[in-house]
């Protein structure tokens, strides 16, 4: 089961679903995308892309965290 603290966030009143999460610099950034991937794509009927997209969230939230540096303001992770 998903961790609570990762479930989506907001679903417009207009039908478009938009969900995010900040992100810091830290080891398990990584995983808490993923998890929150997973939270959305289900959420929003979409468990059939979940591997993928974890595969392609994993290798995005990684490489920002590997090679972005130090930001002022934590990246945000955004699913539309």
């Amino acid at each position: 089961m998903a961790n609570p603290a990762v479930c989506p966030t907001a679903v417009a009143p207009n039908g478009a679903s938009i969900a995010s999460l900040q992100l810091g610099p830290a080891p398990g950034s990584a995983r808490t995308a993923r998890e929150f991937t997973a939270a959305v794509l289900y959420t929003w009927g979409l468990g059939g892309v979940l591997p993928d997209a974890r595969l392609v969230v994993s290798e995005l939230v990684t490489n920002a965290v590997r090679h972005g540096g130090c930001c002022a303001t934590p990246p945000d992770c955004s699913a539309r």
